[in-house]
């Protein structure tokens, strides 16, 4: 098992959030499209997962990780109230989404920031 660098990491996060952001976006875009069918991504753990990122066991007082089937990572449809034109948007669950991938964003860079700053006080010692 290879080490999990956090700098990947919370690149690989970004680049999630980023393709989030855009299938929002194109959701919304289609929101007066007939038969449109909004869309999501498959949330970022079981993007995580696909990218061979495991928890271990390093010590014997560590809770062992259980076994989870991995889910794919493309994007599916979200199922969601359909209207009269067969459209699946729903523009505050959209809205919603939204924010929470902005929020996301925000912890994501902080928590590389303070990832970078740890590193940059090790080296100066």
């Amino acid at each position: 098992m290879q080490p999990v660098s956090i700098f990947k990491l919370t690149s690989e996060h970004a680049r999630w959030l980023s393709q989030r952001q855009g299938v929002i976006a194109e959701n919304v875009a289609n929101a007066n499209t007939p038969g449109y069918k909004a869309s999501d991504l498959s949330p970022f753990e079981a993007a995580a997962a696909n990218a061979q990122l495991r928890l271990a066991a390093t010590q014997p007082g560590h809770l062992r990780p259980s076994g989870h089937a991995a889910r794919e990572a493309e994007t599916a449809a979200t199922g969601g109230p359909q209207s009269e034109t067969g459209n699946t948007v729903d523009l505050q669950s959209e809205m919603l989404k939204l924010g929470e991938t902005g929020s996301a964003f925000a912890l994501n860079r902080a928590a590389a920031k303070a990832f970078h700053r740890l590193a940059l006080a090790s080296m100066r010692g």
